[in-house]
């Protein structure tokens, strides 16, 4: 199953900031969409959980199927990339993201815009709550609504036909999303790619990668049986426990399974923790 990540690795703090925020001015690589734009969604309903309608690989953490309503908000439109956080990291506002793995794209040159990854929540807090006025982590459901659209971007039923996966019911392949195929992680490449780089995996709202490239972290503390109990507005976890939800699913490795990119699944992470298939987006309300 992939859980627990908190268990797997401590981490190191890395150096070499400046020389990243140069190479990043320097390099004419861009990524396909504008990954500084926020996406505004308005006040929504869906039906959060898995849909076993079209859906076979349900977990129990991820039933019932429930519905729930949102608040408007904003949510990136990208994972944040290595030369969006190394900004906040010149600025002094956040510290630098280990090093420890071969896979950690901090400091590593090339990888400017791939997501940063190797960072625990409080970094991801500490970049949130600097890049943006009101800016923090999504709750669960912010993130879920963005991932697999509500109410207002589906025909019929919209609790029968919750998509399973951001773009739809299609498999999930390399075409869609940075994850391993059979041919090896990232889709061959060993790691992560560039953030947006697949768009044909993009959301019903135009996000990019929330199948793949890396987990995301959310502003909520898990339980596995949240969604039995969670409330129907504007939901925002357990209010105790030091084990947080990831969404999103990574680019491979081990205990990797395709299951992982569906958008109704959920994994879990120790706080503090950080790994090379963990990194985060920000979201913030709209007032």
């Amino acid at each position: 199953m992939g859980r627990r990540y908190g268990r797997d690795r401590a981490g190191r703090i890395g150096l070499g900031v400046w020389l990243l925020v140069a190479l990043w001015a320097c390099s004419a690589e861009k990524t396909p969409v504008d990954c500084d734009e926020e996406i505004a969604i308005g006040a929504a309903t869906f039906w959060m959980g898995c849909n076993s309608v079209l859906d076979s690989a349900c977990e129990a953490d991820e039933l019932p199927q429930h519905r729930v309503e949102l608040e408007p908000y904003r949510i990136d439109r990208c994972e944040v990339s290595v030369a969006r956080y190394a900004r906040c990291v010149e600025a002094g506002a956040c510290t630098a993201a280990a090093q420890d793995h071969s896979a950690c794209n901090g400091g590593a040159a090339g990888r400017e815009l791939h997501p940063i990854n190797c960072v625990d929540r409080p970094q991801a807090l500490s970049y949130c709550a600097w890049a943006r006025a009101g800016g923090r982590l999504p709750t669960e459901a912010e993130w879920e609504l963005a991932a697999r659209g509500g109410c207002d971007t589906l025909d019929g039923d919209c609790r029968s036909t919750m998509r399973t996966w951001p773009w739809g019911e299609q498999p999930a392949t390399c075409q869609r999303a940075v994850m391993d195929d059979g041919g090896g992680p990232g889709c061959g490449a060993g790691g992560t790619a560039m953030v947006a780089s697949k768009p044909a995996g993009a959301s019903p709202y135009g996000l990019h990668d929330m199948a793949g490239n890396v987990w995301e972290w959310t502003a909520d503390r898990y339980a596995p049986d949240w969604y039995g109990r969670s409330p129907a507005r504007n939901p925002v976890g357990p209010a105790t426990g030091g084990i947080w939800v990831v969404r999103g699913g990574r680019f491979g490795g081990a205990s990797y399974s395709k299951d992982h990119l569906r958008g109704a699944n959920r994994d879990l992470a120790e706080s503090p923790f950080l790994f090379e298939g963990l990194g985060f987006r920000c979201a913030r309300g709209i007032p």
